[in-house]
């Protein structure tokens, strides 16, 4: 649950809608997308991120940072381009070529989508859709409106009371929406997908209203006997929607798993809400995860729960390998010693802290959620600086320029360390995103490979007081 809170501020997440596209019979056909960068270093490269059922591409460079990648489609789809630290939507349909030039001395802020955006220049086919979608970004609006203004601001603690702002405000955008369709006609995949967009980001604004009152404002929600209703008009199964959006497809997985301490009241949970076994099957598998934050006694425990209750026989064996390389890097494994070098250049090993605990955080300065967890990580600091414990950070950053001016910046002290390309120890561990923190013993040995992040004061402060001689 930790990592997917804060993931959910950003994610311009898609749902379903009662409204069904026109075309049912198209051929697939190539749509190709270009992109040029401008004043940016000569090593950079850009990742495309398609539908939930396709990898990731990176896209083929075709001169001095000029991209470009052809993709088969059969309808228009949505898309993420990940140029670090930036991350924007694109919208594509069969036939279509778009090109978008990205100009780093003009974009005013690289962490919003107004700030990157008045950077860019988009041509093409596409065009009012592509700027609409990363201008106006209606299911980014409601996210905020619902997170920043009512909760963290106006602090709406009532159920009903936030039911009722939020859907009048969720009234406004569908209004404003429908305005822009009547001026510009947009694309029928466009209009069905951005209809889906802001449904869902309403639906997940309602979905987390509690655990985000538990976890923003420390506090519990008033919740009527009636606020979920609104999911009996919902699809949690739309196989159209979970083919062609990844973003469709986090929502799922957040809602069926979010805010559960009890591992039968989640399964009663999935079962509810999702009516498809194989829904059902892939939820299972994405809980896999969990395994490297268990000791390997409830690792176990949890693995024989899951894998009672997958019909996949696919899926089955899937989880088997997912347990097994659990087991290998779990509680007591000892970790690759790294060999990493400092913002001085000097090499740093594992090796050098024997006889002290480690708390290792790996981050970026790309990464957001990374950033918000700096704050609380100095407070961890200060609270165990005559402890017997040692606490590291592992930059992801390519860029060492950057890293170090953000060190400077943000007076980052300790142990600071940059990974570079070495992807060994994050192998080893299964990061697959970040912030990941690791929590390590005396002998260098795992205590726990996916430890509370430093926000989690009470759960990081009881896991490190249990420990001998820290």
């Amino acid at each position: 649950m930790k990592k997917l809170i804060l993931g959910l501020l950003y994610l311009g997440i898609l749902a379903s809608c009662q409204i069904q596209s026109k075309k049912e019979d198209i051929q697939n056909s190539s749509a190709t997308l270009k992109v040029t960068l401008k004043n940016f270093s000569e090593k950079e490269h850009v990742m495309y991120y398609p539908k939930k059922e396709r990898s990731s591409d990176a896209m083929k460079k075709v001169g001095v940072n000029a991209f470009e990648l052809t993709v088969d489609m059969a309808y228009g789809e949505f898309a993420t381009i990940f140029l670090k630290p930036i991350a924007c939507q694109v919208f594509l349909t069969p036939g279509s070529t778009l090109n978008i030039e990205i100009d780093s001395l003009k974009v005013s802020d690289y962490t919003s989508y107004n700030g990157f955006w008045k950077g860019t220049k988009i041509t093409g086919d596409n065009v009012k859709e592509n700027t609409y979608l990363n201008k106006i970004n209606d299911g980014w609006k409601l996210q905020e409106y619902s997170l920043s203004k009512l909760i963290k601001e106006d602090k709406v603690k009532d159920g009903g009371k936030y039911k009722e702002l939020l859907t009048n405000y969720y009234q406004e955008l569908q209004d404003g929406f429908k305005k822009a369709n009547a001026e510009q006609n947009f694309h029928d995949d466009f209009v069905y997908y951005q209809k889906a967009t802001l449904e869902s980001a309403y639906v997940a604004a309602l979905d987390f209203f509690d655990g985000r009152i538990s976890h923003f404002l420390k506090d519990k929600a008033i919740m009527p006997e009636d606020y979920y209703d609104y999911r009996n008009d919902f699809d949690y199964c739309n196989d159209k929607l979970y083919a062609r959006s990844m973003s469709y497809a986090e929502h799922i997985s957040i809602t069926a798993t979010y805010n559960f301490t009890d591992d039968e009241a989640m399964f009663d949970n999935i079962d509810n809400l999702l009516y498809k076994d194989s829904y059902r099957n892939r939820i299972y598998l994405q809980l896999t995860y969990r395994f490297a934050q268990m000791s390997k006694n409830d690792a176990t425990d949890f693995y024989n729960k899951i894998k009672s209750r997958v019909t996949d026989e696919k899926t089955l064996q899937e989880i088997d390998e997912a347990y097994e390389t659990a087991l290998k890097s779990g509680e007591g494994a000892e970790l690759p010693n790294f060999a990493y070098r400092d913002r001085n250049g000097n090499i740093v090993q594992l090796s050098d802290f024997r006889g002290k605990y480690v708390y290792i955080d790996f981050w970026a300065t790309w990464c957001g959620p990374c950033k918000a967890q700096i704050p609380y990580l100095k407070k961890l600091e200060e609270k165990y600086k005559n402890r017997n414990i040692v606490f590291v950070t592992i930059s992801q950053d390519r860029n060492l320029k950057t890293w170090k001016k953000y060190l400077d910046d943000h007076h980052m002290h300790g142990v600071q360390l940059n990974s570079g390309t070495d992807k060994e120890l994050s192998n080893f561990l299964g990061i697959n995103g970040i912030p990941r923190f690791t929590f390590v013993d005396r002998e260098g040995k795992l205590i726990v490979a996916d430890a509370p992040r430093p926000q989690e004061i009470e759960q990081i402060s009881k896991l490190f007081d249990s420990q001998e001689d820290l």
